[in-house]
């Protein structure tokens, strides 16, 4: 009994640990919307702009250059939003699995504090297409 008890902590330690991986590699790419996301953007496009005027300077480019390199930027962000938006629900879909699955070896006190949690620290977006709400009765 006490094997099946260490593999099954085992388990959920593994469970939570990917879990934890992905929402650090999903927020670190971005995939994750925040809600303080116009504010990010906004800091970001200054950062952006802050330091292509920091490399046009050094590299000495022309106007034509400029021009040149932002359209180039501009079209390499559109196709990096284009991709997350793509990549989007495929990440949503995968988290929502291992959620649901990482709820399936708690029991009921604990599957209500692990949601709890995960709202914390993500927020009403955390289940795609889901109020955290209506998924607490579903599993009533």
């Amino acid at each position: 009994m006490n094997g099946s008890r260490t593999k099954a902590s085992l388990m959920l330690a593994l469970v939570f640990v990917a879990g934890a991986a992905v929402g650090i590699a999903g927020d670190r790419l971005e995939l994750i919307p925040r809600a303080d996301a116009t504010e990010a953007t906004e800091a970001a496009r200054s950062q952006k702009q802050t330091i292509i005027e920091e490399f046009a300077d050094e590299l000495e480019l022309s106007a034509e250059q400029r021009s040149e390199i932002d359209g180039l930027l501009d079209y390499f962000g559109k196709s990096l939003k284009a991709l997350r938006e793509g990549v989007r629900p495929q990440y949503r879909a995968l988290m929502d699995s291992v959620r649901t699955e990482i709820e399936g070896v708690l029991d009921e006190g604990q599957r209500a504090q692990y949601r709890a949690l995960i709202d914390e620290r993500y927020g009403d977006g955390s289940r795609s297409g889901n109020d955290s709400s209506a998924s607490s009765d579903s599993s009533r």
